[in-house]
């Protein structure tokens, strides 16, 4: 059994040779670590066919095993690709939050996303996928830049733009101040807000505030004395507002 060549066309390989296995199933083929699915055999025993299965970007060789006969001579070399196919969205807002989904093949574990060199914090990862939550930058037009983990850098060519009138911004906060105890309306009022978001003061969720694309209001829980931070994460923008309230 001598594997003459292997041709590469997507996801299938066709591996031609001599003395397989005219049932696919016994024509076990692998690229380094990584199974082939063989589907279909010659008659003649000289070419099968299988459909690689993912693997991260690296090179492996290919070798097919015969069940009954062994392993083939004459290792070849398979290259997985990496590549990056695009990202969404494309038009975001200044102050970061958002999550980025870039989409490509061949990521490893510690791929890693930069926007105008700006590390955009990796929180989900596959092979195809990369979801990261963007950072603040002012407005303008970036580069986005994915490094898939083996230290081959690709910069997409499509540039991710921050715009103001996306953001959403805080105009007036009331009350401002507030007893321990808590209990009054707290009512936030601006633009660009979403219907849907998560309310906190300092480290407590407020459960019950509503949001509209202009206020948000909400009961004031009890809380010790001191100066709380209030964050707002709103849905779909992920748009991260924070100030103060004196309790």
């Amino acid at each position: 059994m001598i594997i003459i060549r292997c041709r590469v066309s997507g996801t299938n390989i066709t591996i031609t040779g001599s003395g397989f296995d005219t049932s696919p199933e016994n024509n076990i083929v692998k690229i380094g670590d990584v199974d082939c699915y063989t589907f279909e055999a010659k008659a003649d025993g000289t070419e099968i066919q299988c459909t690689a299965g993912e693997g991260p970007r690296k090179i492996g060789y290919v070798t097919v095993r015969v069940i009954g006969k062994g392993f083939a001579p004459g290792k070849k070399l398979f290259i997985f690709l990496g590549r990056v196919t695009s990202f969404s969205p494309t038009i975001v807002s200044l102050g970061g939050g958002i999550f980025l989904d870039v989409n490509g093949e061949g990521f490893h574990e510690d791929v890693a996303v930069f926007v105008n060199d700006v590390p955009c914090e990796v929180i989900e990862r596959t092979i195809r996928l990369a979801r990261c939550i963007l950072p603040a930058l002012p407005a303008g037009v970036y580069n986005v830049k994915v490094d898939i983990g083996d230290g081959t850098q690709f910069v997409q060519l499509t540039n991710i733009q921050y715009d103001a009138s996306t953001t959403p911004t805080i105009t007036n906060i009331s009350p401002t101040t507030e007893g321990a105890v808590g209990g009054s309306q707290l009512t936030i009022t601006g633009s660009g807000f979403s219907d849907n978001g998560t309310l906190r003061i300092g480290d407590k969720e407020l459960p019950d505030a509503v949001f509209t694309n202009t206020t948000i209001t909400a009961t004031l829980p009890s809380m010790s004395q001191g100066v709380k931070k209030s964050g707002c994460l709103l849905v779909p923008v992920m748009e991260q507002l924070s100030t103060g309230i004196h309790i």
